[in-house]
Parts: C-alpha cells; structure tokens; sequence
C-alpha cells in the first residue's frame, strides 16, 4: 500500500500556505512511517473519499512530518503523528491528532464542508 491515502497530493510543509490558499477547503494528513494509529486515520480519509463524502472540491494533501519536523510544530503546531488539519477559507479551522475512529474524522470533514 502506498503510505498515503488515495487521491491526496505529497505536500512539502514549505507549500502547505499555498496550497491551503488555493482550496476553499482543504485536509491536509500529516503522517509518519511505521504508524498503526497514521495507517488507520489513512483507511477512515479513504473511506470517507471512497462514499463521496469529501467533496471534489476539497484539497486533499499529505505531509511527511519526519522530513519536515521544524516547520510543522512552529508554524503548524503539529508535534505529533497522525496530525490532520482541516482548513476552510485560507485557515486551519481544526485538527485531529492521533486516530480517534471514523466517527470523528467524518464530523470534522462535515464541519470543513459544510459550505460547499
């Protein structure tokens, strides 16, 4: 399996500000190697993507956190993986951290949503 869910982009942190800004909203996955709860919130981002319940709209990208550790938790305050942010308007509305099941991510993707 490829370590990032399907359809989203490999982001460097130095173009998360662009890309975040390009979508009206966006999710970005920040994910390590070596990761049971970044493998489950990968299944939950394809199965929500899978039941169309992201919509085609929406940016989807995926940051490698070990290669970009710095700026993550300076300008992102991301210190830990599984980190997903989720973005609506040019901002970071929300984040998760860790794997808190499907439920969970299913709201915050609703939520970031919703306007579209």
């Amino acid at each position: 399996d490829p370590p990032l869910p399907e359809g989203f982009l490999p982001l460097s942190a130095e173009e998360m500000d662009a890309f975040i800004a390009e979508y009206p909203a966006a999710i970005i996955y920040c994910w390590r190697e070596d990761c049971s709860p970044c493998e489950s919130v990968k299944e939950d981002l394809e199965r929500l993507r899978s039941e169309g319940e992201i919509p085609e709209s929406v940016g989807l990208g995926a940051v490698y956190g070990p290669d970009h550790v710095r700026t993550l938790r300076e300008e992102y305050e991301v210190g830990a993986a599984p980190t997903v942010l989720f973005c609506a308007d040019g901002d970071i509305d929300s984040r998760i951290v860790g794997s808190p099941g499907f439920d969970a991510v299913r709201t915050e993707v609703e939520i970031v949503t919703d306007d579209l």
